[in-house]
Protein backbone atom coordinates (compact mmCIF):
# COMPACT_ATOMS: atom_id res chain seq x y z
CA UNK A 1 0.00 0.00 0.00
CA UNK A 2 1.36 3.42 -0.90
CA UNK A 3 0.94 6.75 0.77
CA UNK A 4 -0.71 8.59 -2.12
CA UNK A 5 2.01 11.24 -2.06
CA UNK A 6 3.97 12.01 -5.20
CA UNK A 7 7.60 11.03 -5.28
CA UNK A 8 9.80 13.08 -7.54
CA UNK A 9 12.71 10.65 -7.31
CA UNK A 10 11.26 8.37 -9.98
CA UNK A 11 10.72 11.07 -12.64
CA UNK A 12 14.11 12.54 -11.75
CA UNK A 13 15.76 9.16 -12.41
CA UNK A 14 13.95 8.76 -15.73
CA UNK A 15 14.97 12.32 -16.64
CA UNK A 16 18.57 11.44 -15.78
CA UNK A 17 18.33 8.43 -18.11
CA UNK A 18 17.27 10.71 -20.98
CA UNK A 19 20.36 12.83 -20.31
CA UNK A 20 22.56 9.73 -20.10
CA UNK A 21 21.35 8.74 -23.58
CA UNK A 22 23.48 11.68 -24.80
CA UNK A 23 26.59 10.01 -23.37
CA UNK A 24 28.71 7.35 -25.10
CA UNK A 25 27.01 3.94 -25.05
CA UNK A 26 29.33 2.03 -27.39
CA UNK A 27 32.93 2.70 -28.36
CA UNK A 28 34.34 1.46 -31.65
CA UNK A 29 38.10 0.97 -31.69
CA UNK A 30 40.88 -0.67 -33.62
CA UNK A 31 44.18 -1.66 -32.00
CA UNK A 32 43.43 0.57 -29.03
CA UNK A 33 42.63 3.60 -31.23
CA UNK A 34 39.09 4.95 -30.81
CA UNK A 35 37.38 5.32 -34.17
CA UNK A 36 34.01 6.58 -32.94
CA UNK A 37 31.53 6.42 -30.10
CA UNK A 38 27.78 5.93 -30.38
CA UNK A 39 25.40 7.59 -27.94
CA UNK A 40 22.13 6.09 -26.80
CA UNK A 41 20.29 8.37 -29.22
CA UNK A 42 22.55 7.19 -32.08
CA UNK A 43 21.56 3.61 -31.31
CA UNK A 44 17.88 4.46 -30.86
CA UNK A 45 17.46 6.50 -34.04
CA UNK A 46 20.13 5.13 -36.38
CA UNK A 47 23.70 6.09 -37.23
CA UNK A 48 26.06 6.31 -40.17
CA UNK A 49 28.64 3.51 -40.42
CA UNK A 50 32.16 4.72 -39.78
CA UNK A 51 34.49 5.36 -42.69
CA UNK A 52 37.38 2.92 -42.30
CA UNK A 53 39.08 3.79 -45.59
CA UNK A 54 41.56 6.05 -43.78
CA UNK A 55 42.96 3.07 -41.88
CA UNK A 56 45.25 1.25 -44.32
CA UNK A 57 45.47 -1.90 -42.26
CA UNK A 58 41.70 -2.41 -42.36
CA UNK A 59 41.26 -2.38 -46.11
CA UNK A 60 38.01 -1.49 -47.80
CA UNK A 61 35.61 1.24 -46.82
CA UNK A 62 31.99 1.62 -45.83
CA UNK A 63 30.81 3.46 -48.92
CA UNK A 64 28.28 0.77 -49.81
CA UNK A 65 26.72 0.45 -46.37
CA UNK A 66 23.50 2.35 -45.75
CA UNK A 67 22.70 4.21 -42.57
CA UNK A 68 21.96 1.70 -39.83
CA UNK A 69 18.37 1.74 -38.67
CA UNK A 70 17.31 2.07 -35.08
CA UNK A 71 18.37 -0.61 -32.63
CA UNK A 72 15.00 -1.77 -31.31
CA UNK A 73 16.42 -2.53 -27.86
CA UNK A 74 17.77 1.02 -27.46
CA UNK A 75 14.55 2.48 -28.87
CA UNK A 76 12.40 0.50 -26.40
CA UNK A 77 14.65 1.57 -23.51
CA UNK A 78 14.34 5.19 -24.59
CA UNK A 79 10.56 4.81 -24.83
CA UNK A 80 10.48 3.30 -21.34
CA UNK A 81 12.38 6.33 -20.00
CA UNK A 82 9.98 8.78 -21.69
CA UNK A 83 6.91 6.94 -20.36
CA UNK A 84 8.48 6.66 -16.90
CA UNK A 85 9.18 10.39 -16.84
CA UNK A 86 5.71 11.32 -18.05
CA UNK A 87 3.80 8.96 -15.75
CA UNK A 88 5.62 10.43 -12.74
CA UNK A 89 3.48 13.56 -12.99
CA UNK A 90 0.02 12.14 -13.72
CA UNK A 91 -2.45 9.62 -12.35
CA UNK A 92 -2.80 8.13 -8.90
CA UNK A 93 0.29 6.97 -7.04
CA UNK A 94 -0.60 3.28 -7.30
CA UNK A 95 -0.75 3.36 -11.10
CA UNK A 96 2.30 5.63 -11.27
CA UNK A 97 4.41 3.24 -9.24
CA UNK A 98 3.28 0.13 -11.14
CA UNK A 99 3.94 1.67 -14.56
CA UNK A 100 7.16 3.27 -13.31
CA UNK A 101 8.42 -0.07 -12.02
CA UNK A 102 7.50 -1.72 -15.33
CA UNK A 103 9.37 0.97 -17.25
CA UNK A 104 12.39 0.51 -14.99
CA UNK A 105 12.44 -3.26 -15.50
CA UNK A 106 11.86 -2.99 -19.28
CA UNK A 107 14.60 -0.37 -19.65
CA UNK A 108 17.05 -2.47 -17.63
CA UNK A 109 16.40 -5.56 -19.77
CA UNK A 110 16.65 -3.64 -23.06
CA UNK A 111 19.93 -1.96 -22.12
CA UNK A 112 21.29 -5.30 -20.92
CA UNK A 113 20.57 -6.66 -24.41
CA UNK A 114 22.33 -3.62 -25.92
CA UNK A 115 25.33 -4.33 -23.68
CA UNK A 116 25.64 -8.02 -24.49
CA UNK A 117 25.07 -7.30 -28.18
CA UNK A 118 27.80 -4.65 -28.35
CA UNK A 119 30.40 -7.16 -29.50
CA UNK A 120 28.28 -8.21 -32.45
CA UNK A 121 27.89 -4.69 -33.85
CA UNK A 122 31.30 -4.45 -35.54
CA UNK A 123 30.07 -5.56 -38.97
CA UNK A 124 27.05 -3.24 -38.87
CA UNK A 125 29.18 -0.31 -37.77
CA UNK A 126 32.24 -0.75 -39.99
CA UNK A 127 31.31 -3.21 -42.74
CA UNK A 128 32.21 -6.85 -43.32
CA UNK A 129 35.77 -6.23 -44.51
CA UNK A 130 36.74 -4.21 -41.46
CA UNK A 131 34.74 -6.15 -38.86
CA UNK A 132 37.52 -8.65 -38.10
CA UNK A 133 39.83 -5.96 -36.72
CA UNK A 134 37.23 -3.70 -35.11
CA UNK A 135 36.38 -3.96 -31.41
CA UNK A 136 33.23 -2.60 -29.82
CA UNK A 137 32.70 -2.15 -26.10
CA UNK A 138 30.07 -0.78 -23.72
CA UNK A 139 30.82 2.64 -22.26
CA UNK A 140 29.85 4.51 -19.09
CA UNK A 141 26.68 6.09 -20.52
CA UNK A 142 25.18 2.66 -21.12
CA UNK A 143 26.23 1.31 -17.72
CA UNK A 144 24.98 4.34 -15.77
CA UNK A 145 21.69 4.41 -17.71
CA UNK A 146 21.13 0.76 -16.86
CA UNK A 147 21.87 1.43 -13.18
CA UNK A 148 19.46 4.38 -13.22
CA UNK A 149 16.75 2.10 -14.66
CA UNK A 150 17.41 -0.38 -11.84
CA UNK A 151 17.16 2.43 -9.28
CA UNK A 152 13.92 3.72 -10.85
CA UNK A 153 12.39 0.24 -10.73
CA UNK A 154 13.43 -0.15 -7.07
CA UNK A 155 12.06 3.27 -6.06
CA UNK A 156 8.71 2.55 -7.73
CA UNK A 157 8.44 -0.91 -6.18
CA UNK A 158 9.20 0.55 -2.74
CA UNK A 159 6.64 3.29 -3.28
CA UNK A 160 4.00 0.77 -4.37
CA UNK A 161 4.66 -1.42 -1.33
CA UNK A 162 4.49 1.57 1.02
CA UNK A 163 8.12 1.20 2.07
CA UNK A 164 9.52 4.53 3.23
CA UNK A 165 12.32 5.67 0.97
CA UNK A 166 15.61 6.22 2.76
CA UNK A 167 15.58 9.82 1.50
CA UNK A 168 12.51 10.74 3.58
CA UNK A 169 11.02 14.01 2.38
CA UNK A 170 12.79 13.83 -0.99
CA UNK A 171 10.84 10.69 -1.80
CA UNK A 172 7.57 12.19 -0.71
CA UNK A 173 6.43 8.89 0.73
CA UNK A 174 6.25 7.23 4.11
CA UNK A 175 6.72 8.52 7.60
CA UNK A 176 10.17 9.61 8.75
CA UNK A 177 12.16 6.98 10.57
CA UNK A 178 12.11 7.62 14.34
CA UNK A 179 15.49 8.29 15.94
CA UNK A 180 17.21 5.27 17.45
CA UNK A 181 17.19 5.20 21.27
CA UNK A 182 20.03 3.63 23.18
CA UNK A 183 19.51 1.79 26.51
CA UNK A 184 19.68 4.22 29.40
CA UNK A 185 18.88 7.28 27.25
CA UNK A 186 15.70 9.22 28.07
CA UNK A 187 12.86 7.41 26.35
CA UNK A 188 15.06 4.40 25.58
CA UNK A 189 14.76 0.82 26.87
CA UNK A 190 15.39 0.56 30.61
CA UNK A 191 15.11 4.31 31.17
CA UNK A 192 12.42 5.88 33.34
CA UNK A 193 9.37 6.43 31.17
CA UNK A 194 10.84 4.32 28.35
CA UNK A 195 9.81 0.89 27.12
CA UNK A 196 10.63 -2.17 29.28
Amino acid sequence: MNTGKKSFISPALFGLILVLFLMPFIEVSCSGQTLTTLSGYDLAFGYEPIDTSALDELGGDTGGIDKQGPEWTALLALGAAVVGLGIGFVGDSGMRSIIGAGCGVLGTLMLFLVMIGADGKAEKIAGAEAASVIQTSAKFGLIFAMLAFVAAAAVNIMENRGIALPFGALGGGGAPTPPMRMPGMPGGPGAPGGPG
